[in-house]
């Protein structure tokens, strides 16, 4: 009957991975513009707009990641729930369903 329970080790694997993706989103260190003169005005507007589209778009892999490790250790825990019974179901009537 094993075939159809759920690994919880892999899950459990994969929602640290997930955990440890989101550390990762929220230590990056984007770089200001410096403070003294950066070349061309139209450059250190593309700058400024790169380094807010970039915090963004951390911001929002980071949530994400923690939202999606969320759901795979809900997704777990409920599918545990549920492999027994239809484990013995698909075993108890195996011919039902070949």
């Amino acid at each position: 009957m094993s075939q159809f329970k759920i690994d919880r080790g892999e899950m459990d694997n994969l929602g640290k991975a997930l955990d440890c993706l989101c550390d990762d989103y929220d230590d990056v260190d984007i770089p200001k513009r410096p403070p003294w003169p950066f070349g061309n005005p139209t450059t250190a507007v593309a700058y400024e707009a790169f380094t807010k589209d970039a915090s963004e778009r951390t911001e929002a892999l980071s949530d994400w990641c923690d939202d999606t490790s969320d759901a795979v250790s809900d997704t777990s825990k409920m599918a545990e729930a549920t492999d027994d019974e239809w484990a013995r179901e698909f075993t108890f009537e195996a011919e039902k369903f070949q």
